[in-house]
């Protein structure tokens, strides 16, 4: 049984596509999933509190411009990185292939029966 790391601060809400009654279990899976993802890839628990500030920040740009998870082109967090003056060694085409598998049921844009 995986375990999973609690952030003592906010944890990123990603916004998702339109999955009705459903969506929030989802919601709650990738929150989990994402945790995971980032306790195996920063040991340092005071980077992973600062990534995880970034990584809510652009969650938060995500849902304030009506983007999705599942729509994110590859190079949405790099551009986000750069416009906002941010900076970040996460590799987030990894977190988006880790949510893949953990979280089968997402519907991603260029996936067979994505939207």
């Amino acid at each position: 049984m995986e375990s999973y790391y609690v952030l003592n601060q906010r944890i990123p809400q990603f916004p998702l596509g339109a999955y009705g009654p459903s969506g929030s279990g989802l919601s709650a899976s990738v929150g989990k999933a994402y945790q995971i993802w980032l306790k195996e890839n920063i040991i340092s628990n005071l980077d992973r509190r600062k990534q995880n500030a970034v990584v809510f920040d652009f969650a938060t740009h995500l849902k304030d411009t009506g983007l999705s998870l599942e729509s994110l082109r590859a190079d949405s967090w790099s551009t986000w990185l750069e416009r906002s003056g941010r900076r970040s060694p996460l590799d987030f085409q990894d977190l988006l292939g880790y949510l893949r598998n953990k979280v089968p049921q997402l519907k991603w844009k260029d996936s067979p029966g994505g939207e």
